[in-house]
């Protein structure tokens, strides 16, 4: 992704993100990833089927917030036009971590 500063236009003429923000994001994804990947171990590990269906459904939200933060990165133009349809629609968040 180009990056041009805190006013700077990306490709379609859109603000970028400043590398504090990157770096912000870089951070919510390593932890989502690593709660993504601690649910997933304790619903394979669990005995009880309800506890078992919990992990499962919070890995399933840090599956879903991954797919959000990446697809606002991989974003063209203004990142904020795009942060706000995305929270409207859904769209590029509707997957399972299972799938």
């Amino acid at each position: 992704m180009d990056h041009d500063g805190p006013a700077g236009a990306g490709p379609g003429g859109g603000r970028r993100l400043t590398e504090q923000e990157l770096y912000f994001i870089s951070r919510a994804l390593d932890g989502e990833l690593l709660a993504l990947q601690k649910n997933g171990h304790y619903a394979a590990e669990m005995t009880d089927e309800n506890a078992r269906r919990l992990m499962r459904e919070h890995a399933d939200i840090h599956h879903r917030r991954i797919r959000l933060l990446l697809a606002l990165l991989d974003a063209p133009g203004d990142i904020n036009t795009h942060a706000k349809l995305l929270l409207q629609t859904g769209e590029g968040v509707e997957a399972r971590a299972d799938d």
